[in-house]
């Protein structure tokens, strides 16, 4: 019979629901028993999953095995996407960018100064992530969910990098669409971490100005002396 690790409970709903992370196994088996290849198949399985960023903490498996405690927090930060809503500076219902007063709200990930705190307070700025989902958008809807992921290469350049976008606005925001694939290449390009195999909560927090999208010194002029109330027409050369 194959080993099975029972994946976290949905913390979406109930508050008094288990964290991310409490992957109490509804089987009982000793890993001593466990050959390494097994284990980490069963770590994959339990932790490919997609977390808000602020629930992030420890794997409670790492206290319940502590002889392989090391492993399992390497595997549940190596599986885990951590998810995390940004607003970009683009207005939905006008199908414009803008940089008028909501402008200073744009590209950065939206957490409370309490949930910063309590990252803080569980080391979560310390921690090396791997996999990271942008939902991009505005304060009433996401637009697109943006991931990336790293991968160690062991050379000094620093770590693979793989993106991927989903667009969940339809065809309705297509130019907005075609301005985050741009950005997608262009994040494959550069030095995201800082050249570390993975990223850090400040790189995440970096990374998210990209989304925060100014305007070219056409589209300057054209807010100066037009009438366009500090927004400009979506598209990306800024022609």
């Amino acid at each position: 019979m194959p080993y099975q690790m029972a994946p976290p409970e949905d913390t979406q709903g109930d508050r008094n629901q288990p964290m991310p992370g409490s992957d109490t196994d509804t089987t009982t088996y000793d890993f001593t028993l466990i050959p390494a290849e097994d284990r980490q198949e069963l770590y994959r399985e339990a932790y490919t999953q997609d977390i808000p960023l602020h629930l992030m903490r420890r794997p409670e498996a790492a206290d319940t095995h502590p002889q392989f405690s090391r492993e399992i927090v390497e595997a549940y930060f190596r599986y885990t996407t951590f998810n995390v809503q940004v607003y970009a500076n683009y207005d939905a219902a006008a199908g414009k960018f803008y940089k008028d007063g909501r402008f200073e709200d744009c590209g950065k990930p939206i957490l409370s100064p309490r949930q910063i705190q309590e990252l803080k307070a569980r080391n979560g700025h310390q921690q090396m992530l791997y996999n990271v989902r942008y939902d991009v958008g505005t304060a009433f809807r996401t637009l697109a969910r943006i991931t990336i992921e790293v991968r160690p290469t062991g050379l000094k350049v620093g770590p693979a990098v793989d993106t991927f976008i989903a667009n969940v606005s339809g065809h309705a925001h297509m130019e907005f669409f075609d301005w985050l694939k741009d950005l997608c290449d262009l994040i494959k390009q550069v030095d995201i971490t800082s050249g570390k195999d993975g990223f850090m909560l400040a790189d995440v927090f970096r990374l998210a100005r990209v989304f925060k999208r100014e305007p070219s010194e056409a589209e300057e002029r054209r807010m100066k002396w037009g009438s366009t109330g500090g927004m400009w027409l979506s598209t990306n050369n800024g022609d």
